[in-house]
């Protein structure tokens, strides 16, 4: 199987990484992402989420609803593309099914952008952390002390070959330190 994956210390802005580069389908991991934009271009504007957004993102988050999420990307992919290259990724991955192939670094980088969303301390930014840190699935959160906070969004797969996919990314808080963290596998 393919594998990708990437560690960063947020605070001393070093860690270690492999084969950063390799995309592979990352399932339902691309919606945590996804629902960063809707609440980031969409919530802190004017016109704000709607509660039947706003219903839908919190079941695409924390039950990974399918249906949740293929209403929100049918309704709202309109700028997505711009929005991932203001994060520094390839705007092509927004075509490349709802449940885009992309990499541990364009996941990371993604992330990146998330966490800094996260720190805006705007109400839906607030929110959407509270609907990370309880997500009904997290590998990273499985493989950790039950003292770390977990953010994240997996994502995982058994189909052809160019749909396997077991995927999570996130963020960690653990022992005063923050981490933002993407593992990428082909395994189904």
């Amino acid at each position: 199987y393919d594998v990708g994956f990437i560690l960063i210390d947020l605070a001393q802005t070093s860690g270690i990484a492999y084969n950063l580069d390799k995309r592979i389908y990352g399932a339902s991991s691309f919606k945590g992402p996804f629902c960063t934009y809707l609440c980031e271009t969409r919530g802190d504007g004017e016109a704000g989420l709607s509660s039947s957004a706003r219903s839908l993102i919190a079941a695409t988050v924390t039950e990974s609803d399918n249906d949740a999420f293929t209403s929100l990307r049918l309704s709202y992919d309109g700028d997505l593309e711009s929005w991932l290259t203001s994060c520094g990724v390839d705007p092509s991955i927004a075509h490349d099914t709802h449940f885009p192939r992309y990499s541990a670094r364009e996941s990371a980088l993604l992330w990146l952008h998330t966490y800094r969303y996260l720190q805006s301390g705007s109400d839906n930014s607030a929110w959407l952390e509270g609907l990370f840190s309880e997500t009904n699935r997290s590998f990273i959160r499985d493989g950790m002390d039950a003292d770390a906070h977990v953010l994240n969004k997996a994502g995982w797969n058994a189909g052809s070959a160019r749909f396997n996919g077991t995927c999570d990314a996130g963020i960690v808080e653990y022992d005063g330190k923050t981490y933002l963290m993407s593992i990428m596998t082909s395994a189904p």
